[in-house]
Parts: C-alpha cells; sequence; structure tokens
C-alpha cells in the first residue's frame, strides 16, 4: 500500500512468488522435485482461485478486507500496511510492525494449498446434510452425535496433509496432492463448490487476522498476549462474515430470504472457514518448524476462544438489548452452532495431529500405505520414494544413525545424538556462521534451513551427493532432534495455553 514505508523496505527481505497462476506455479515446483516430468499431463480439479496468482488472490482478498474494515469502522490504519505472499520457510502467516507505523502482513505460498485440503474435506462434510429429506438428515445427525463427528474417515485428509508437509520439510516448496479420488468427487460438485468458498472465507479469515494486529495497534508477540491474538481473530471473522453476507446479498435478489438470515450464514460458515485456516496455520507451524516456530495459539483453543467470545453472553446482551426481548431463539442458535462446529472440526484436528507429528512414531507410515494404490501418474514413482523416506524418517535414533554408514557422517551423527550438535556440524562440513546461524535460540528456524545447509555440506564429497536426499534427511532429522532438547530450542508454543472446549 505503500512504497516508501519500512514495511515494503523489509518485505524484499522475504522469498517472492512468481506471477503466474497458483495452479502453475504448483506444477512448476512440482516438476523441480520430480513429481511430475514436463511432458505429463497435469490438470486436476481444482478451485477457482487456483486460476489466479497467489499475488492476484491476495491483492483481491486485502481490497475486500479493506472495504469491511472501513463499515466496521476499523480503516484508519490500513494506509500504512504492506501485504505479501512469500516462499520463505520460516513464515505461515505473520504481522511484523515497523517502528515508522507501518506494517508488513506475510503469507506463507503453501498456505492456499494445504487449506484446500481442509476445505474440500470440510465440504464434503457439510454436503451430507444437504439434498435429503428430513428424516435422511435427522438419522445422519443422530449417527453424528453417537460418533461425535462428521465427514469421513479422516485418512484420506491425513494423507493430503502429510505429503504436502513432507515435501515442504525436503525441498521447501509448496505441493499439492490430488488423487483420481479426488477429481472425480470434486469435478463440477457441490462439495466441490462448498470447498472453494470455504477456501476462500480462509483466505480473508488468515489475511484479515494479520491485518487486524495492525489495525488493532497490537505490537507484542502472541506468545506475550493471546489475548491480543483473540482479538485480532474476533475483528477478522467479523471482517470476513460482512464481506460474505454482502455477496450473498448481491447474489439473492428476493425478499424471502432476509438479510439478516443471510448475515447469519455469512457468520457460521467464516466461522467454520476460520477453523480451518487455524487449523492449517497450526500444521505448517508444528509440522515445518524446529525452533520458535508456533506464532499462534493451537488451533482448537484458538476456535474455542473465538467461538466463546462470538457466542459470548456480551453478543447475546447486545443483540437482546437492539430487539427490546429475551431472544431464546438466537441463545439456542449460538448454542447448536457451538455443537455442531465441535462434531464437523474433530476429524480435522485429528488429522492435523498425525498428518504433523514428524518425531519418533513409526505409526507416521500408516497414510504411506493407504494412499500408494490411489495415485497413478504422474505421482507413482514420486510417491513411492515419499513413503519410503517418511518410512525412514520416523525411525528410531539408533536406525537413522546405521543409515548414516559414511565415516565422517557416522562421526557426526554420533557426536549430534550425544548433544554435541556444533562439533557434530563441524565434522559435517559446516561451516562456522552456519552452525551459529542454526543455534540462535532467538531466531525462527525451520526444518528445510537444516535440509538445505547439510545438503550443501555434504555435496562436496562427489557428485551424485549433489542431487542425494536421503542422507541430508536423515541428518536434519537427528539434528532437529537434538536441537528439540537444548535450551530455548523447542518449538513447542512459547506460552502456556489452556485447553478449550466449545
Amino acid at each position: 500500500m505503500t512504497d516508501d514505508s519500512e514495511a515494503a523496505a523489509r518485505a524484499h527481505a522475504f522469498v517472492p512468488v512468481d506471477d503466474v497462476s497458483y495452479a502453475r506455479y504448483l506444477r512448476a515446483n512440482m516438476v523441480r522435485i520430480g513429481a511430475l516430468s514436463d511432458a505429463d499431463d497435469w490438470q486436476p480439479e481444482l478451485p477457482k482461485v487456483f486460476g489466479e496468482s497467489l499475488p492476484d488472490v491476495v491483492d483481491g482478498a486485502v481490497a475486500d478486507l479493506i472495504d469491511a474494515f472501513t463499515t466496521l469502522g476499523r480503516a484508519d490504519r490500513l494506509s500504512r500496511l504492506v501485504v505479501k505472499p512469500t516462499a520463505s520457510d520460516e513464515i505461515s502467516a505473520r504481522y511484523i510492525p515497523c517502528a515508522d507505523g507501518s506494517g508488513l502482513v506475510l503469507l506463507s505460498d503453501s498456505f492456499i494449498g494445504l487449506c484446500n485440503s481442509y476445505c474440500q474435506y470440510m465440504g464434503k462434510s457439510v454436503h451430507l446434510f444437504s439434498g435429503v429429506s428430513l428424516p435422511q438428515m435427522l438419522y445422519k445427525m443422530f449417527i453424528a452425535s453417537f460418533e461425535e463427528a462428521i465427514g469421513q474417515d479422516p485418512a484420506h485428509l491425513t494423507s493430503q496433509l502429510r505429503y504436502h508437509l513432507f515435501n515442504r520439510r525436503a525441498h521447501g516448496i509448496a505441493t499439492i496432492l490430488a488423487t483420481p479420488r479426488d477429481v472425480a468427487e470434486n469435478s463440477g460438485s457441490g462439495e466441490g463448490n462448498l470447498g472453494g468458498l470455504f477456501l476462500m472465507l480462509a483466505i480473508r479469515f488468515v489475511i484479515g487476522h494479520e491485518m487486524a494486529h495492525h489495525v488493532l495497534g497490537h505490537v507484542a508477540e502472541c506468545a506475550e498476549s493471546p489475548d491480543n491474538e483473540s482479538e485480532a481473530d474476533l475483528l477478522a471473522l467479523e471482517a470476513g462474515a460482512l464481506v460474505l453476507a454482502n455477496e450473498s446479498k448481491k447474489l439473492i435478489r428476493t425478499r424471502l430470504v432476509r438479510d439478516r438470515w443471510l448475515c447469519d450464514m455469512g457468520e457460521f460458515y467464516s466461522l467454520l472457514a476460520s477453523s480451518m485456516a487455524m487449523l492449517t496455520v497450526q500444521s505448517m507451524e508444528d509440522g515445518l518448524m524446529v525452533r520458535r516456530g508456533r506464532t499462534h495459539l493451537p488451533a482448537r483453543d484458538r476456535a474455542a476462544r473465538l467461538a466463546g467470545r462470538f457466542h459470548g453472553e456480551d453478543r447475546l446482551r447486545e443483540r437482546e438489548r437492539v430487539r427490546g426481548r429475551r431472544d431464546v431463539i438466537f441463545r439456542d442458535r449460538l448454542a447448536a452452532e457451538g455443537y455442531w462446529l465441535e462434531l464437523l472440526l474433530r476429524n480435522m484436528l485429528d488429522a492435523t495431529t498425525m498428518a504433523s507429528d514428524f518425531g519418533e512414531n513409526p505409526a507416521n507410515d500408516a497414510w504411506t500405505t493407504l494412499l500408494a494404490p490411489e495415485t497413478d501418474n504422474p505421482h507413482g514413482q514420486h510417491m513411492r520414494d515419499v513413503a519410503r523416506l517418511d518410512r525412514l524418517l520416523s525411525g528410531s535414533t539408533d536406525e537413522l544413525v546405521d543409515a548414516l554408514h559414511e565415516d565422517a557422517l557416522r562421526d557426526g551423527a554420533l557426536l549430534v545424538v550425544a548433544g554435541d550438535t556444533r562439533r557434530g556440524l563441524s565434522t559435517w562440513g559446516v561451516p562456522d556462521a552456519g552452525i551459529a546461524a542454526l543455534h540462535d535460540a532467538g531466531k525462527a528456524l525451520a526444518f528445510h534451513k537444516l535440509v538445505h545447509d547439510l545438503r550443501s555440506a555434504f555435496a562436496g564429497e562427489g557428485p551424485e551427493a549433489v542431487q542425494e536426499l536421503e542422507r541430508p534427511l536423515v541428518a536434519a532429522t537427528l539434528l532437529a532432534r537434538a536441537l528439540d532438547h537444548l535450551p530455548g530450542g523447542s518449538c513447542t508454543a512459547l506460552f502456556p495455553c489452556r485447553h478449550f472446549r466449545f
């Protein structure tokens, strides 16, 4: 928005995103890692937003949000805000306040592809209750209440998330997994259209949340003020719901549908989408970062806080003050929304936990076993390679050390496992400046940074090592486990979190 601000200058320090359609951008990334060849015909059924460039998607969402913030009387500081997508590994979604009063909002190029998996799953879940008879709907609601969850088995969602996170950890780039099953289910379907709607709402929410920090004058890290996070979440939700309600009013021109009903629908759909945006950010921060990775509350806690404030007594009292009477129907509606939100999110919360756990846990191999029969060209051999590497990296520390059988690499691995990570890195050939940067507890550290530095160090061993990925990944996994046990090294939350229920 302003080119002469400190925020605009600081934006240049982050890796930019190519100005091509997001689908082409992802395809080029997948060609780079061998998931596709230039000759492969890869045209999965994707939401409309994938046909636009990521900078254009961000700019469009920002324009919609500015209108909403203006309507809400919160636009006075927006002229000093810069919003950009980035391919930098250490970013999920982030607001950086600057000394001159400007602010920088950054959104990872991985966000849309990863969030789309959640949104398509949610689209299918919500679609289960549309176009059916009342008895069928009541039966499905009974089953959902009995099972305490709505939606398909989360294993397929877990596999999609895991694939994206693995490639980001290994290669530092955004990718997407679209199996023949996904294409068949999403092609021209109602659930696919719902998924596309949820995705656009989630994009607005995550950008709106970071913009809200600027609008509200927040300067503290969320680690220092979880209340600031909740305040920004609430304002972003209100802005996103307002945008959706205004869009719906333009499309639905009939007196049979009241404006209040459209506003209520916009609020609930935006609340669902905000929860999916939170899950996307959590999966990236938990799955991709080694140190200081969590810049937001865990998704369950954030969503519960947001629902609590959005459905709280203050809002009820204000509604009843305007109407001049107690609104029992509104109170029942809010209680029902909280209950169904819990059921709709439960499977996605489980999938997020499983997909982003890259610790010493062989059970993580389940997604690759599930997915292999479902995939064909262009993912065949590539998927088998991903499955093999993921199995290896989920192994025990002793198994990882044994995988580095060369003398120099094994010696370094033994030092790292013993806790002497600096000597281990030096043995592996990492320069002193790189060792110091990897141990700087004050800076965020992405797993791919370890892979990149180790791959560069190992490249001197011979021409074959330049393209090899296995040894740097194994070494990076050992190093990440060791760094996680050093003081200040954990990537867990930087603040204590209560566990809320809706």
